[in-house]
């Protein structure tokens, strides 16, 4: 049990944390690269600027978690619990976050290209100036989601709702299945 932990800047690279309760724990620019967090509590962490390309963190809960500036390209994140967290400026650039719950998120100014959203849950989310270019965003929930000055650029957006969502300003050219 590593609640409320102290392990800012620590180098956790290749770590099998699979289950581990690092609920409330301080990450903040920690080196999880290719770090397995399958079904991890990270409730709260703070993992600003924290290194976590292609790491495994399917099904973990990162909820009210801040992710401020983590780098999290290639990173497995299926179905994982992000509701509340805080993603803006991240790189989430090919992360597989299908099935993920990410209602209420801030993903203000994340990089998102070419990452799988299929299924995601987005209602109420921040994803203002959010680049989604070449994403599968196919059946993903934008309802009452802020998406003004985002772009999605070539993304696939089939069977996604927008009910409700700010689409101010928001690129949608050569995206398939958007319905504007």
């Amino acid at each position: 049990d590593l609640t409320d932990a102290n392990l800012s800047g620590a180098n956790l690279s290749d770590a099998d944390l699979t289950g581990a309760n690092l609920t409330d724990t301080d990450l903040k620019g920690a080196d999880l690269f290719k770090a397995n967090l399958t079904g991890a509590n990270l409730a709260g962490a703070n993992l600003t600027g924290a290194e976590l390309n292609a790491a495994i963190l399917e099904g973990a809960d990162l909820s009210r978690a801040n992710l401020t500036e983590a780098i999290l390209t290639d990173a497995n994140l299926k179905n994982a619990f992000l509701v509340g967290a805080n993603i803006q400026k991240a790189d989430l650039q090919r992360a597989n976050l299908e099935g993920a719950d990410m209602a209420g998120v801030k993903l203000r100014n994340a990089h998102l290209q070419n990452a799988n959203l299929k299924k995601v849950d987005l209602r109420r989310a921040d994803l203002e100036h959010a680049d989604f270019s070449k994403a599968n965003l196919s059946s993903a929930n934008f309802t009452g989601a802020k998406m003004s000055g985002g772009l999605f650029i070539g993304a696939d957006l089939t069977g996604s709702n927008m009910d409700s969502a700010d689409t101010t300003d928001t690129q949608f050219k050569g995206a398939i299945g958007f319905k504007g």
